[in-house]
């Protein structure tokens, strides 16, 4: 850093004249140290950037090499990832899952330990979470599993999100999730090679509804925390099946096709409060601004746009993109 003349003159003659300055100074000097990370910011920093083991290694490697210790070695950093993970996680050739009160008291105990919040302090916290669950289809090849019932070509997958930590007693709001539909804050509970049918549906409500009954407040030192979970993260065939409605019915009111020409019908129809519990339909919000856009999407010349961007193509790129080739491939012969 350059430095006014001046300055650095009188800066020196300070020094040179009280000894106590200098000595601050010298022991100030021997103290400067370069900031390590934590095991935890380096576990991000891998998560993050998709770091191997052994990528972290070289990296801490060469930066104590130029005198810098920035990275912690990586033993703390397996302690810290470690710590991630909840109590008495099942694992078995085709599940995967944890108990859902381990998963909560874990998700709880991270959190309040990242907000720092002072646990000696007398609070009483409530813990709001959304819950589901879905399949997903997954392509195989050549699995075999010992079990026979296993269906290795489907997921079956419950999770859950938090939402929101606050106190109780004076309302204040100590977290809220910054993006609900992000699956960065989604948290398995279980994943199983099953098949999603109505039976799997309604079995699997059944076990999470009773692990929720049986739910016990999480008390760490002065701080209780509660937990209220809601079944909201499900697709039209779940609803369907939970409420025992058709597909092609409203879950809400049962009403059908045939019913929305008839308004008077349609408002006379009868909702189910239970049903709500799963989400409000579109068709129950009166949205006007969805018809707007559907009036104005109809009058859009989408043709003739189609056709000017197939032509840009290939006056610039020589691509007819509307006209593939047709390959014919030989017979493949895997050695597998």
């Amino acid at each position: 850093m350059k430095m006014d003349h001046n300055l650095a003159g009188y800066i020196l003659m300070s020094i040179i004249s009280d000894k106590d300055k200098a000595n601050q100074l010298l022991s100030n000097f021997n103290q400067t140290k370069v900031a390590c990370m934590s095991p935890e910011e380096a576990l991000a920093l891998m998560i993050e950037g998709n770091l191997s083991v052994k990528v972290y290694r070289d990296l801490r490697k060469n930066a104590s090499c130029k005198g810098h210790h920035l990275y912690p070695s990586y033993d703390k950093v397996f302690d810290a990832k470690q710590a991630t993970y909840p109590e008495n996680v099942f694992i078995s050739e085709t599940l995967c899952a944890v108990p859902l009160q381990n998963l909560l008291n874990h998700t709880a105990k991270r959190l309040i330990l990242a907000l720092k919040l002072d646990v000696q302090d007398s609070m009483k916290l409530v813990f709001i979470l959304k819950y589901g669950f879905d399949e997903t289809n997954c392509k195989t090849y050549k699995q075999k599993a010992n079990d026979a019932d296993a269906f290795c070509e489907s997921l079956f997958c419950s999770s859950l999100v938090t939402l929101k930590l606050f106190d109780e007693n004076t309302g204040k709001v100590h977290w809220l999730i910054p993006r609900p539909s992000s699956t960065r804050f989604c948290r398995p509970i279980k994943i199983s090679y099953e098949k999603e049918t109505v039976d799997k549906i309604m079995t699997e409500a059944s076990a999470l509804q009773r692990e929720i009954d049986d739910l016990n407040d999480l008390v760490i030192n002065n701080v209780t925390v509660s937990f209220h979970m809601h079944l909201t993260m499900i697709d039209g065939k779940v609803v369907g099946a939970l409420n025992k409605a058709s597909s092609q019915k409203c879950h809400v009111c049962r009403a059908t096709i045939r019913h929305f020409n008839k308004i008077k019908k349609l408002i006379a129809l009868r909702t189910k409060p239970k049903a709500l519990t799963y989400g409000f339909p579109v068709l129950h919000a009166h949205i006007r601004f969805m018809e707007l856009v559907l009036h104005v999407s109809y009058k859009l010349d989408l043709l003739k746009k189609k056709y000017k961007v197939a032509w840009t193509f290939r006056y610039l790129m020589i691509l007819w993109h509307w006209n593939p080739y047709v390959i014919y491939s030989s017979l493949v012969v895997d050695w597998n």
